[in-house]
C-alpha cells in the first residue's frame, strides 16, 4: 500500500463537510396532554394571563400577540399556518420534524435534528449522533467514519476517535453500546480481514481494513456482508445499519456538541432556530408559507427557546420576555404580509448579504497577518491544516474548523483564545507568537456567533 496515497485520499476525505436540503418521512410524537390537531385544539393551552413586563416595548408588543408556546403555534403568524397547514404537506405529517400539532412541537425540545436523511454526507455536525464502537479487546473507541481507498471495496479506511492499541492477538469487533448492554454487530474482524494502524501516516487515529479477494468457483463471497454494511454505515436513526460519529467526514464527533432541535435554555444552540435565521445550515424556513412568519414570530420563538427550564417542564407556561436575551441575528428579508404577499416573490424567505466589511473578509485578514509562512498554515501545512492564500477557497476550508454560532465550540476559536486553549491539552495559536489582540479576536468571536458567513 502507498503510503503517501493514502495520507492524500485521508486529509482529503477528512476536509469534507456537507449540509443538504431536508429530509423526508413522517415522525411519531406521542407526548401527553396536548390534542393533536391544528390550531382548534390548542385555544385552551394558551388563557394563561401574561406577566407583568419589563421588556423593552419592541418585546411589550411581541408579547400581547405571542404571550406563549400555543400562541406561537396557533396564532395568524405562526407556526401552523407556515409550517404545516395541510396534512400529508411539507411538516404536518411528512418532513422531518412533524409540527402538526402543539404536541408535536414539544417533541422537538431535546430531539435530533435530520436524523431521517439518507445520505451520511448531508448529515449536519449539529445532528450527529454518538457511532458505534470499534472494540479490540478490552480497548473500544468510536467510529468516525469509513473511506474505500479509491474504488477498491475490498480496502478500506476506518477513521476513529482515540489512537489505537497494539493490535497483535487482539479480538476485533463493531459493537453498539445499548444501556447496560452491548450488541455485536460484526464479531471477529481480525480473523475476517488485514487490519493496520495508520494513524501515524495519516496524522489521525485510523485503521486499515483489507478482505481478501472473493474464493474461486464458490458462489458465497464470506466478505460480501460487511462490505456492504460499510457501504450502508451512517444512516442516521436506523438502527439496522452501523452508526458513525462523524458521518459527513469533516472531523468533528458531532454529538459532544450536544446540539438537538431545540437546546432548552439555549436558542443559538437550536437547530430549529439555525434553520429559520442562517443558510449556512441549510435552505432557509419557511420554504413555501413564509408569508404567515415574521420577525415578530421569530423573537418570540426565540425567547420561549430561552426561557426553557433544562428538561422543558414549563414549555406551556408564560414566555418571560423580560429577561430574554437579544436575538436572534438574522440576515433574512420576510415579505410583508398582506393580500400581495403571495406574489411578491419572497418565498422561500431570502437571505440578505451582508453589508460590506462583514463577512468572512476581516476574519481572513487576520489569519493572512497571523499564520502565513512556509512553516504556518497560509503557504504552509502546519498540523496537516493549509488554508489557501485565495478568499474564497480558505473560507471553505477554516469553515471546516468552526462552528457557526458557537465560538466556543469551534476548533479555530478554542485554538486563538488563551484563556480556553490551555497547555498542554491544548496548543494554542498562533505558535510561538504573541496571543492575537482583543479586536482581533473579537471580530473571530462575532463572525462566528453570527453564523460565520461569507
Amino acid at each position: 500500500m502507498n503510503l503517501r496515497a493514502v495520507t492524500a485520499i485521508c486529509l482529503l476525505a477528512a476536509a469534507l463537510s456537507a449540509c443538504g436540503s431536508d429530509p423526508h418521512g413522517a415522525a411519531e410524537h406521542t407526548n401527553s396532554g396536548i390534542a393533536a390537531g391544528g390550531p382548534e385544539a390548542t385555544a385552551a393551552a394558551s388563557n394563561t394571563p401574561a406577566p407583568t413586563p419589563t421588556a423593552t416595548l419592541s418585546d411589550l408588543e411581541i408579547r400581547n400577540t405571542y404571550p406563549d408556546l400555543a400562541a406561537i403555534y396557533a396564532g395568524d403568524f405562526g407556526i401552523y399556518r407556515s409550517c404545516g397547514p395541510n396534512s400529508g404537506v411539507c411538516h404536518n405529517s411528512k418532513q422531518y420534524p412533524n409540527l402538526r400539532s402543539l404536541e408535536a412541537v414539544l417533541d422537538t425540545v431535546g430531539a435530533p435534528c435530520n436524523q431521517l436523511r439518507e445520505n451520511p454526507l448531508e448529515v449536519h455536525d449539529w445532528c450527529e449522533l454518538p457511532g458505534d464502537r470499534l472494540r479490540i479487546g478490552g480497548f473500544e473507541t468510536e467510529i468516525g467514519f469509513f473511506l474505500p481507498v479509491q474504488e477498491d471495496l475490498r480496502q478500506w479506511f476506518v477513521f476513529l476517535r482515540d489512537p489505537l492499541p497494539r493490535l497483535e492477538r487482539q479480538e476485533v469487533a463493531i459493537v453498539r453500546p445499548l444501556g447496560n448492554s452491548t450488541r455485536v454487530l460484526f464479531a471477529r474482524l481480525h480473523l475476517r480481514a488485514m487490519l493496520f494502524d495508520i494513524t501515524q501516516e495519516v496524522g489521525v487515529p485510523a485503521l486499515f481494513i483489507g478482505f481478501p479477494p472473493a474464493p474461486e468457483g464458490e458462489e458465497r463471497d464470506p466478505s460480501l456482508l460487511l462490505i456492504i454494511a460499510l457501504l450502508q454505515a451512517g444512516i442516521p436513526g436506523n438502527p439496522n445499519v452501523i452508526q458513525l460519529g462523524d458521518p459527513n467526514r469533516n472531523g468533528t464527533f458531532g454529538a459532544d456538541l450536544q446540539n438537538a432541535l431545540i437546546v432548552p435554555g439555549d436558542p443559538a444552540r437550536s437547530y430549529l432556530m439555525r434553520r429559520l435565521t442562517d443558510p449556512q445550515f441549510g435552505t432557509l424556513m419557511p420554504l413555501a408559507n413564509c408569508c404567515y412568519w415574521t420577525r415578530e414570530s421569530l423573537r418570540a420563538l426565540w425567547c420561549w427557546i430561552a426561557g426553557l427550564d433544562p428538561l422543558g417542564t414549563n414549555a406551556l407556561d408564560p414566555i418571560d420576555y423580560a429577561t430574554c436575551p437579544d436575538g436572534p441575528v438574522a440576515n433574512v428579508l420576510y415579505p410583508e404580509p398582506g393580500p400581495l404577499c403571495e406574489t411578491s416573490g419572497l418565498c422561500p424567505v431570502q437571505a440578505i448579504a451582508p453589508p460590506d466589511g462583514t463577512g468572512f473578509a476581516p476574519v481572513f485578514a487576520i489569519l493572512r497577518g497571523n499564520c502565513a509562512g512556509s512553516a504556518c498554515h497560509i503557504g504552509g501545512n502546519a498540523g496537516g491544516f493549509a488554508i489557501p492564500a485565495e478568499e474564497e477557497a480558505a473560507y471553505e476550508v477554516v469553515l471546516t474548523r468552526v462552528v457557526p454560532g458557537s465560538p466556543e465550540q469551534s476548533t479555530l476559536y478554542i485554538r486563538l483564545d488563551r484563556e480556553l486553549c490551555i497547555e498542554p491539552d491544548c496548543i494554542p495559536m498562533p505558535f510561538g507568537r504573541p496571543p492575537l489582540p482583543e479586536e482581533n479576536l473579537d471580530t473571530i468571536r462575532q463572525w462566528i456567533l453570527e453564523g460565520a458567513q461569507r
